[in-house]
This record gives C-alpha cells, sequence and structure tokens, in this order.
C-alpha cells in the first residue's frame, strides 16, 4: 500500500507540471503507522526512499525532499538542535510531508524565505546521499517564524 500512495502521487504531480509540486503527501497518509509522533523521523527516511526508488524506476528529473516541521516562534530561530534528538524536540504538529519538483527548479528560497545549508550538520541513514537545508521565513497570518527541516535527495 505505501508504494501505491507514493506511485499515484508522484504521477499525479509529474503528470500536473512543475506549477504541482507544493501538493505534499504527508507520511500518515502513506502509512497509518506514521501517524504515531514516534515514527515520524523513520517513518519520513522510509518514505522518501521509497519515493525516490520509484522515481528512479521511472527515469524522471525530479527531486524528492522531505519537509519536517518545526516549532514556530515569534523571532527567527534558526538551528536550535545540535542532533537528531533536538530535533526530534522541535517537531511541530503535523507530520512530515513527501514533496517534489524538477530537478532545475528550487523552490525553497521563494518568497523571503531565509535558507541555511545544513549539510554534514547531522548524519542520516539514509541510501541516497541527501543535503540538508533549514528554510525559515515570516508567516504574515498569524505573525510567526516558520521553520522547516528539509532533507533532499539528489
Amino acid at each position: 500500500m505505501p508504494q501505491q500512495a507514493i506511485e499515484a502521487w508522484l504521477g499525479r504531480i509529474v503528470s500536473e507540471g512543475p506549477t504541482s509540486y507544493c501538493k505534499d503527501l504527508h507520511i500518515d497518509d502513506v502509512d497509518e503507522q506514521y501517524s504515531d509522533r514516534a515514527q515520524w523521523v523513520s517513518g519520513a527516511l522510509a518514505c522518501a526512499e521509497l519515493a525516490a526508488r520509484v522515481r528512479d524506476s521511472r527515469s524522471l528529473q525530479w527531486r524528492i525532499a522531505v519537509g519536517l516541521g518545526l516549532r514556530p516562534g515569534p523571532v527567527p530561530t534558526g538551528v536550535s538542535f545540535a542532533d537528531w534528538a533536538g530535533v526530534l524536540a522541535e517537531l511541530d504538529d503535523a507530520p512530515p510531508s513527501l514533496y517534489t519538483w524538477p530537478i532545475n527548479t528550487d523552490p525553497l528560497g521563494i518568497g523571503g524565505t531565509q535558507v541555511t545549508d545544513l549539510s554534514g550538520f547531522l548524519e542520516v541513514p539514509f541510501a541516497y546521499e541527501l543535503r540538508l537545508m533549514l528554510s525559515e521565513w515570516h508567516n504574515d497570518t498569524d505573525a510567526e517564524f516558520r521553520r522547516t527541516l528539509w532533507l533532499l535527495s539528489p
């Protein structure tokens, strides 16, 4: 079932084209076991690896990304963790999501978003090499600064 959910999502995004890349897939929609907060990071990595395998089997030139929402705050926070235990403590209330976009597109830095490359900062147990990025932006609707830790496949 997880593979079918990811195949359907990836196929829909690719067929709709680059403007649909913001249509995420929450990992708890891939597999109910990932509704458990304790499974969010391992589930996100498992889903990203499966999505990358599906992408590669279809020879798609699309990046697979996982967005881990971190707790917002009234001021920019930046990097507030030193290891995965710190990341887990900073997770927001929504499960991580899968995203995808064409390789030649980089939507992370749009709209005044501050992006910090954290590659090499945390060790990630993953079959593919990953880049880690932290994005932080101001949300005008509630006056908070939002943060997302991104795990980006090549």
